[in-house]
Formats: C-alpha cells, structure tokens, sequence
C-alpha cells in the first residue's frame, strides 16, 4: 500500500507543490526545491511550484549570504601575519611584523 502511494506521489504535481511548501515552512531547503522541481517536470506552467521555487532559491541564497558574513566575522578564525619584504645587500626576504 505504501509503495503505491509514493508512486501517486511522484506523478501527482499538486501533491509534490504541497510536500515542497511543506519542507519550505521546515526550512529543509535543498529538499523542498526537489519537490518543486518533480512538480515542474509533470506540469511546467504551475505558478505556485514556480512562486515558491523562487522563494526557495531566494532562502537558499540568504542563507548562504548570513554564512558566509558569520564566517568572515569569525573571532576563532586565525589570522595571517603582515608581511612586509626587507632588501638587504645579501637579497630580499620576508619579514613578518
């Protein structure tokens, strides 16, 4: 039984556009654009699939963004010494300040 109901999952649009919102409300991103992309592949013109594949990419890309501005603020994050070069009769080399 429960076999054919996922096989009338993965024909059924509707039913894939209402799992993807589903996902979307769970945050689980990268799976809720799955569902939407199965319901777009069974019907193309789906404007609700279509609005919150969007909305998905748009959380999607936030999301990267917050990350990586938290990454780049990191104060656990090492930093790198200054260099500056320092020409000596003998050559040039590296000298850290």
């Amino acid at each position: 039984m429960r076999g054919n109901a996922l096989q009338a999952l993965k024909r059924h649009e509707d039913a894939l556009c209402n799992r993807g919102s589903a996902l979307q409300a769970l945050k689980r991103y990268p799976e809720a654009l799955a569902s939407f992309d199965r319901a777009l592949a069974i019907k193309p013109d789906l404007a609700v699939a279509l609005s919150n594949r969007g909305n998905v990419l748009h959380a999607l890309s936030a999301t990267t963004r917050r990350s990586l501005a938290t990454t780049r603020r990191s104060p656990s994050s090492p930093t790198m010494p200054t260099c500056r070069l320092s020409r000596k009769p003998s050559g040039t080399r590296m000298v850290s300040t």
